[in-house]
């Protein structure tokens, strides 16, 4: 300590100077010279500490953001941070954004929400955003960058990226948490300010060193983050306000007491053999920097802290300052994020990226035991009815009562992921049997049967399950989710509400399935549809009436395919009614080309399809085609089978009586096969009736459809209807029909289905 006239200097630096004598004066200056090395390196240390962001604690405490679209248990976490937090896809958009991320821009939500996260960025920071995402999609990635606020101001930030688990849609998210750090760049820059004016100070003589301590006192007693003195026994000698309010004790009870009472007790020893290692090394080893440890709070529970620490060196003795910042609210902030990418949230279960995880493992632990396993994969029939008809909200909450069913019955050892919208996935480790896991199916299917109550509603749902065991099935997970899914499309196939093992006989045509369905949306576009006619012909004079024009696929690899192979797959992925519209204008294309060439009195009959008939705008794609062709509508017929016409009598009766309208002539399919009721189809204006081949097939041997067909013609006529028999193939079949007075007839024992070329020949006169 220094002395001076005045009397004892105060502890540290402040002293007031009267007269002193040279020597005094050179000694103090020393002095001071080594008090502003040790701010320097103080500064220094504070800035080589890298940190994620800067909690700053108001009057009013931490600030509340709303995660908009987020409607989850963890909300209450998101909405109490005091850090930013966005979700955005891979390219930058944002999907989501706090109301703490707005606050610190300065914008309203609607200004961010669905612009690019490059926007908020200064330029001279922009060119850092390609490596920030990119070293996202491998883990973690976590930048310092300056934002630009709405007042034109550039704001530090520290940023922390994750890559999240894919969409529905197969889209990639992340999310990201956005930290103010403008409070530690402030307080680096005042602590930097302050350590020039201190020299400064220094080199003008000792008479303003009063204020700058004053200066660095401010400083540390206003700081958010904990600082602390220890020497190079580990002793603490300084703390700030933030200490006790990170610690929970007060200032008294720490100075003087060791460091270590801050720490949990497992990292005591190695802390201490660290500093002493350190020290007798010169400093060459230097563990410090930022780094994340838990302290230990007053009461006992620990805290998980962010930690820098500086060194400085005077007159050989070491003394250590640490800054010290509690980063609970971030490591909720990440826990949460960690959570949603491994869980699906609305039912809490492992979602498809926890359970290739599990699956992982699993088949590890099977390989080492010599163990099997079966992976079921269940699929909630024709949930996506209940969805269309009742609403989303009805089919999450019907998901989330399956989940409770499902979870009731399945082991603890067991894993129950979600795997889509209606789809989840059993692991039964340790299987001892396949039939074990055959039982195991079979009370999944059998739970399904008692009905769901939803918001007044009865609801029945099925499940189809489809297996596959370890190592017959698969030695990886993708195999094996793979055969589960071809074992759960031959349920399907089969009528569903059951369960079937995977058999590589069904993966044969299941793949062919699969080869289909991903060529058929591109069958119109490559031309390989062709349309195929079969004559109606007169019993009576044997002319030909009309010609019904009937859909072959010419599959590239497959050959020619018949509509049995592939109608039902475009019904079931929604491209039927492309289909349709391609017959019509197809058909009356041709049609036109046979009126040019003297062929009048031909027409033509198309069947439609239930999703066809069912569009708003049938009629409009009817009448437009016809124009567009130029076609009369009186050379055109609609054939629609019994089933749809009585599928929904509201929708069918005003499209029925539009095409009555235009002109066009409508035909009942497949007649005797539906449940019409007389009273509905005479509302209905027709004007033929197709008896179902199936009948015309036993007219020869059975009495029964005798009985049938013969009351389906007197029907027909007494309804003022032409009456159509389809697949007659014997003249005994003919007889019988010309007897029962049918009106029409089509089979093979006219002709079989044509093409264009060849039928010309059939229809041309002479």
């Amino acid at each position: 300590m220094l002395k001076g006239a005045s009397g004892s200097c105060r502890r540290g630096l402040h002293c007031v100077m009267t007269r002193k004598k040279k020597s005094e004066l050179i000694e103090e200056i020393r002095e001071l010279r080594a008090k502003a090395d040790e701010a320097e390196e103080a500064l220094r240390a504070i800035r080589s500490g890298e940190v994620d962001a800067l909690i700053v604690a108001g009057d009013q405490g931490d600030q509340v953001f709303t995660l908009k679209g987020a409607e989850t248990p963890y909300r209450v976490i998101l909405e109490s941070i005091s850090e930013g937090a966005i979700t955005l896809v891979s390219n930058g958009v944002i999907l989501y954004s706090n109301e703490h991320f707005s606050k610190m821009l300065g914008l309203p939500l609607e200004r961010i929400l669905g612009a690019s996260f490059r926007d908020f960025v200064c330029d001279r920071d922009r060119s850092l955003l390609p490596e920030l995402f990119e070293t996202a999609q491998r883990g973690e990635s976590r930048r310092e960058i300056n934002l630009l606020c709405a007042s034109g101001d550039p704001l530090p930030v520290h940023l922390s990226l994750r890559q999240l688990e894919p969409d529905e849609t197969g889209g990639t998210r992340m999310s990201m948490v956005i930290s103010d750090i403008s409070d530690r760049k402030r307080s680096e820059e005042a602590l930097r300010r302050a350590h020039d004016e201190l020299e400064l100070r220094v080199q003008e003589r000792t008479v303003k060193l009063r204020e700058s301590e004053e200066h660095y006192r401010v400083i540390t007693e206003s700081a958010q983050d904990a600082i602390i003195t220890v020497d190079d026994e580990g002793t603490i000698m300084f703390v700030n306000p933030a200490t006790e309010k990170i610690f929970g004790y007060r200032a008294a009870e720490l100075t003087g007491k060791s460091l270590t009472m801050l720490m949990p007790e497992r990292f005591r020893q190695a802390h201490l053999n660290g500093v002493r290692e350190h020290i007798a090394t010169g400093g060459k080893r230097r563990p410090w920097g930022a780094i994340e440890r838990p302290g230990l709070h007053k009461d006992g529970r620990e805290i998980p802290l962010e930690i820098s620490y500086g060194e400085v060196v005077k007159d050989g003795r070491h003394l250590f300052i640490g800054i010290v910042r509690d980063v609970s609210e971030r490591k909720k902030a990440e826990e949460t994020i960690r959570y949603q990418a491994y869980h699906d949230l609305p039912t809490g279960l492992p979602n498809k990226a926890n359970l290739m995880d599990r699956l992982e493992l699993e088949l590890a632990q099977a390989e080492r035991n010599g163990n099997r396993l079966a992976v079921l994969h269940i699929d909630l029939d024709r949930f996506k009815v209940i969805n269309d008809t009742l609403g989303h909200l009805v089919g999450d909450k019907l998901v989330l009562l399956i989940t409770e069913r499902l979870k009731s019955i399945i082991r603890k050892s067991d894993t129950l992921a979600r795997f889509g919208s209606d789809e989840f996935i059993v692991l039964v480790s340790d299987l001892g049997r396949a039939e074990d896991a055959a039982a195991f199916a079979r009370k999944l299917v059998n739970t399904m049967q008692t009905a769901f109550e939803i918001d007044g509603h009865t609801l029945y749902i099925t499940v189809s399950v489809g297996i596959s065991i370890y190592p017959e099935d698969g030695v990886d997970p993708e195999s094996l989710l793979r055969n589960a899914d071809v074992a759960i499309s031959h349920v399907k196939e089969t009528g569903r509400n059951n369960y079937e093992f995977f058999d590589s006989a069904i993966n044969v045509r299941t793949v062919e399935r699969l080869l289909l369905e991903s060529n058929l949306r591109e069958s119109i576009e490559r031309d390989e549809l062709v349309l195929h006619y079969q004559p109606l012909v007169s019993i009576k004079t044997g002319e030909i009436m009309c010609l019904e024009a009937l859909v072959r696929w010419d599959h590239p690899v497959l050959g020619l395919l018949q509509p049995g192979r592939f109608i039902p797959i475009a019904e079931e992925i929604g491209f039927i009614a492309e289909i349709d519209k391609w017959v019509i204008r197809t058909a009356c294309t041709q049609l036109k080309k046979w009126h040019a060439a003297g062929l009048h009195y031909l027409c033509v009959t198309v069947n439609l399809s239930a999703q066809q008939f069912e569009q708003s705008q049938f009629l409009e794609i009817v009448s437009g085609i016809l124009r567009e062709t130029g076609l009369g509508a009186r050379y055109l017929n609609i054939e629609i089978p019994e089933s749809t016409a009585m599928r929904d009598i509201d929708l069918v009766v005003p499209n029925l009586e539009g095409l009555n309208d235009m002109g066009i002539s409508i035909y009942i399919d497949d007649f005797g096969t539906g449940y019409s009721s007389l009273n509905y189809l005479k509302r209905f204006p027709i004007h033929k009736l197709k008896i179902d081949k199936s009948f015309i097939k036993g007219i020869g041997s059975d009495q029964d459809d005798r009985a049938i067909v013969s009351a389906v013609i007197a029907m027909g006529h007494n309804l003022r209807l032409n009456v159509i028999a389809e697949g007659v193939e014997t003249e005994d079949q003919l007889t019988f029909l010309k007897s029962a007075g049918c009106d029409e007839i089509q089979g093979f024992l006219f002709s079989k289905p044509l093409p264009a070329e060849e039928l010309t020949e059939l229809v041309e006169p002479g």
